[in-house]
Formats: structure tokens, sequence, C-alpha cells
């Protein structure tokens, strides 16, 4: 019988942002994301693959929950670029030649990497947060905070369910969350530096982005090694994909009728 061997995909849908300003697993900021990737089917029950995606990830603590994160009043966007590998494990077997074989939930895992540049929206103006340090990043006064990498890895879990349409042709819809390495995909991860120092060794500006309750509060919240974002938690995020699939090439499968 006839199985697709290896097959092309594309796919549109959402990411969403989890971390130290969406702490309570809101998908109302979620944004547009796609991607493509080529599968390589081993059999009818597991398959490798190699995808490209890109989307767009913000957070906001106007609209958390809890007090403390509406004074602090921050809030970022950046986009996203990602390479990864997966696997994936289909629960029944998933064959072209009859009908109760076109379709199968699965589960699908891997690693990747990905590149993030989280920015602010100030008094109408975009800044990139990277370069500025608003955690005191590259400050003599705090030799142990070093500027945060804009690359970084990822593992990823998730699942979805598939449909083929024809032989060519095949449906999905997935879910997969990046379970990221890094903290700062938002940047928002340790504890506030001292305002004086600051103001004089980087002006007004970055001490304004740094501690931006003074727009709610009218006074600034973040004293001196206050708790600006909980570093003992990685950012994550999440794609929900809706695609389709191409097959390149189909081949005799061994599997009995």
């Amino acid at each position: 019988m006839l199985a697709q061997k290896s097959e092309i995909g594309f796919w549109g849908g959402s990411a969403t942002y989890f971390g130290d300003l969406n702490t309570n697993t809101s998908f109302r900021l979620s944004q547009p994301a796609s991607g493509l990737f080529y599968r390589w089917n081993f059999d009818s029950r597991l398959s490798a693959r190699a995808s490209l995606g890109a989307g767009s990830v913000s957070g906001n603590d106007r609209f958390a929950d809890n007090y403390y994160q509406q004074q602090r009043n921050l809030s970022f966007s950046s986009r996203i670029f990602e390479a990864s590998v997966q696997g994936e494990f289909n629960f029944m077997d998933y064959k072209s030649a009859k009908k109760r074989y076109n379709f199968s939930p699965y589960l699908c895992g891997g690693f990747g990497i990905f590149s993030f540049d989280p920015v602010a929206i100030y008094q109408g103006n975009k800044y990139r947060l990277q370069p500025l340090g608003t955690e005191g990043q590259g400050l003599p006064e705090y030799p142990d905070r070093k500027p945060y990498k804009l690359v970084s890895r990822e593992w990823i879990i998730g699942g979805g369910f598939k449909y083929r349409y024809s032989k060519n042709l095949s449906f999905f819809l997935e879910a997969a969350e990046r379970r990221t390495h890094t903290d700062y995909l938002d940047d928002v991860s340790g504890q506030y530096a001292n305002r004086i120092v600051m103001e004089n060794e980087t002006g007004p500006l970055v001490t304004a982005l740094a501690d931006r309750s003074v727009e709610v509060a009218g006074v600034p919240m973040g004293t001196t090694d206050k708790m600006r974002g909980d570093s003992h938690r990685k950012d994550n995020y999440l794609f929900i994909s809706l695609g389709i699939t191409v097959t390149i090439n189909r081949y005799h499968c061994p599997f009995p009728m």
C-alpha cells in the first residue's frame, strides 16, 4: 500500500507569551505567527520534521489581575524567529489507502533556537530594551549583571490532530509550548537598580523605562534591589497553528491492510 514518505507544510496561527508580564496564562495579547517545515515519515506512527517559524509576542502589566503588577506598569513586544527539529508520534496508524487511517491525534516534541528583541513604547516612541540595560546590566556598579543574549535555546512539547484530505493533501491543528532558557524575553527578570545610579550612568530615559510605575502611581516603586521580576522562572511562549501539508513523494509501506 502507498504511504506518504516526505511532506512540506505551511501554517498560520498565533503566538502567546507567558512570563513576568503574563502570570495568569492570559491569551488576551496573542499575536500572529506563521511557519513552514519539512516532514519525513519513518512509518505510519513516527515522523521527524525540521521547521522555521516566526511570530510576535507581547505582555503588559495593565492587564494583570494583581495590584503590584498594575502599579509596576511594564510592557514589551518582540518579534521571534525560530528554527527547530521535532519528532511526532501518531496515536493511530496514519496511512492513506483507507479512510479509517486518514486521521490521528499526535504528540510532538523537540528542541530549537530562537532570536528575540524586546521593545517598549514610551511617549510615542519605540525603544529596544536590551541595549539600555534596564536592570543595570553593564554598569560598573553591578558587575554581576551582564547584558543578556538575544538568541536562546528552547524545548518544545505539544500535540495536535492531523487529517489526510487526499493522497497528496493533509490538514492539521497543533498547539506546542516553547520552554525557553531565557528569563529576558520580556526584558524583566531580576531586581531594580539604584535609581540615582541609573540616572547618573544612563540618563533619564533609561531610568524611566526601567521603572514605569511613575506613570501610574506618580512616584517610583522600584526601590534599590526590590524584585522587578521572578528570576527563578524562565519565560515561555506558545504557538497555536492551523496548517496544510503537501506530499512530495510516496512509497510502498510494509504495514498490513
